[in-house]
């Protein structure tokens, strides 16, 4: 058996909310799903970060149709919505006004 992945604190907090926004979306939450955000989580930390992640990267999982957040996110969201409009990074700045539309809607 694997040994288990080793989480950053920040990434276990991220995987803990990520399983919550899923329930909390009516979505199943199985172990291959949970499992799934620990590989991931520990390949960000493992590759330094979001941050230099390239734009390419940054935007296939900002799109990704299994992207789940809550509004517990959303001052993340507003940064790196701002982030890219400072960037001129149109395409990208969409996506996270969509997310924060959507967000804000479901908070009202």
């Amino acid at each position: 058996m694997p040994a288990a992945l080793a989480l950053s604190a920040p990434s276990a907090d991220r995987v803990a909310c990520y399983v919550t926004a899923l329930q909390q979306a009516g979505l199943r939450t199985g172990p291959s799903t949970v499992q799934a955000a620990k590989s991931f989580c520990a390949r960000l930390d493992r590759a330094g970060g979001w941050e230099v992640m390239t734009l390419a990267e940054q935007v296939a999982c900002e799109s990704c149709t299994f992207f789940v957040t809550t509004i517990a996110f959303r001052p993340t969201l507003q940064a790196q919505r701002d982030d890219a409009h400072n960037k001129g990074q149109v395409a990208r700045q969409k996506i996270f006004d969509g997310l924060l539309e959507r967000l804000d809607h479901e908070a009202s």
